[in-house]
């Protein structure tokens, strides 16, 4: 529980950071927040825990896309054009 929990509260910070000052280095630090959950249940030896496993694959999978597709729309703007589109 704690894992997720730590996982969500950086995905939550760094949703926040890119709200604030659009960079694409924070949809890389999302997608290995997301690789991160989906592995851990194995590398933390909880990966016979049932649903727990499962729920952690799919919420894993769900912040590796929407970074995943963040990074497709943000890729294409310059860098003027990411400074613009921050709240700063």
């Amino acid at each position: 529980a704690a894992n997720a929990t730590i996982v969500g509260i950086l995905v939550l910070a760094l949703g926040a950071a890119e709200f604030l000052d659009l960079r694409r280095w924070e949809e890389g630090l999302e997608t290995a927040c997301g690789l991160w959950l989906i592995a851990s249940p194995f590398i933390l030896g909880y990966a016979d825990a049932g649903m727990l496993r499962y729920w952690h694959f799919v919420l894993g999978a769900a912040v590796v896309l929407l970074a995943m597709l963040e990074l497709r729309q943000d890729w294409t703007l310059s860098d003027a054009e990411l400074t613009r589109h921050s709240a700063r």
